[in-house]
């Protein structure tokens, strides 16, 4: 032998189907490797579109808490309290221009009285 490869037709038979297998096996990982990536990229969209509605509904949360926040302001009881406060001051003095109005026009009966002064 001169310390070549001898390769007899058995091994040569075993290496075709070796070699023939992992073409099998690479077309295989690269037809996965490709469902994978559209997987991947259709998942990729379905999060965008999520996190947008996300983003939307936060928006929404945001605006409503701050309506709620102005509601609890509102009617908080330091509020009403002024607000009472505000509306019995105002009660009382349309009753009392009530009373001034009544006295005034009783007073008057309709007529004014005679004053010194001549009408020309």
């Amino acid at each position: 032998m001169d310390g070549g490869l001898n390769l007899g037709p058995r091994e040569l038979l075993t290496l075709g189907t070796v070699v023939s297998g992992l073409a099998v096996t690479w077309g295989m990982v690269r037809q996965q490797l490709k469902a994978a990536e559209e997987k991947f990229s259709s998942m990729t969209k379905e999060l965008h579109e999520i996190q947008t509605r996300l983003d939307q509904i936060d928006g929404l949360t945001g605006r409503h808490e701050d309506k709620l926040k102005q509601h609890a302001i509102i009617s908080s009881v330091s509020s009403l309290d002024k607000r009472s406060r505000f509306e019995a001051d105002v009660s009382a003095r349309v009753k009392n221009l009530e009373k001034l109005a009544d006295s005034n026009l009783k007073l008057h009966n309709g007529e004014h009285k005679a004053t010194a002064v001549k009408e020309k």
